[in-house]
């Protein structure tokens, strides 16, 4: 059997999280408020709550004086910043990390590179198999399988279908908590229901949810609010993608906007903007 050969390299990753965080402590206050207003606009579930319970005076007894960072340390940190990594080069680097077979990883460096700008894996294991080359001897089985490692990956909900699965695989690697099959219930069977208005969404929920507690469904919903809808998200891009109408409207839509397909495409040709596919020529 013929496969593609696999260069292993042992490197030392932080998670999303840990980048995340990085990235932030090196933002000014500027840059962290506009940083706060795109969660708030990517993930209608977040509220920003007031912070005026405590005086600046208050809060500054309990800071600790701030400290540079440079040289070496320095340097390390920045390294590390995800800003300066891609999505699939974050990914491709977990293979050797994982127990996988030579076959395996194969499948799954391949699994990599077919997924889209959101991470998900939008395209099906048949038309994987229709793109890739006779002599690389795949099958529906072994890609089968290589999804299923590909979705222990980190960022969690990497590798899903749509954004339920993706909401549902983080769910899943969460940590126990009572609210949790609450919030498996809300996603699978009522994620239409949610929006930025959250005593409405809560009464959509009781609704669908008669048996359960005010107080688990709010803790449900929280943990929905804390997900990531995009696994990609917070990553570097090797290369801008540009977004069709279809999926503009997705977009929008997610963000409780919406507007249709042919609006955007209205407004794009108003604004001498080509359609997606040329945009993507022109590159």
């Amino acid at each position: 059997m013929t496969l593609l050969g696999i260069k292993l390299k042992q490197t030392q990753q932080l998670n999303q999280r840990l980048q995340q965080s990085l990235r932030v402590l090196q933002m000014s206050g500027i840059e962290l408020e506009r940083e706060v207003e795109n969660w708030l606009s990517d993930n209608p579930l977040l509220e920003r709550k007031d912070t005026d319970e405590f005086s600046d005076a208050e809060f500054s007894h309990y800071t600790a004086p701030a400290r540079q960072i440079g040289g070496d340390e320095g340097e390390d940190m920045l390294s590390n910043i995800a800003g300066e990594q891609d999505f699939k080069q974050y990914l491709h680097a977990q293979v050797c990390e994982h127990p996988l077979s030579d076959q395996e990883s194969a499948c799954v460096h391949i699994l990599i590179d077919f997924l889209d700008e959101q991470g998900y894996l939008t395209d099906s294991i048949e038309d994987i198999l229709d793109h890739t080359p006779l002599e690389w001897m795949l099958d529906e089985a072994m890609l089968k399988q290589a999804l299923t490692a590909l979705k222990k990956f980190d960022p969690a909900g990497v590798a899903a279908a749509d954004l339920n699965e993706s909401l549902i695989l983080q769910i899943e690697r969460s940590g126990e908590c009572a609210a949790k099959p609450s919030a498996l219930h809300i996603v699978r069977n009522a994620l239409d229901s949610i929006d930025g208005n959250r005593s409405q969404t809560l009464a959509r929920i009781k609704k669908r949810l008669p048996q359960t507690d005010s107080g688990t469904l709010e803790a449900a919903l929280d943990l929905i609010a804390s997900l990531n809808p995009f696994p990609a998200a917070g990553f570097a891009s090797s290369t801008p993608t540009p977004y069709s109408d279809e999926a503009l409207a997705n977009l929008l839509a997610f963000r409780g906007m919406e507007v249709s397909r042919r609006t955007i495409a209205k407004y794009r040709e108003s604004f001498e903007i080509p359609a997606a596919h040329k945009r993507k020529t022109a590159e």
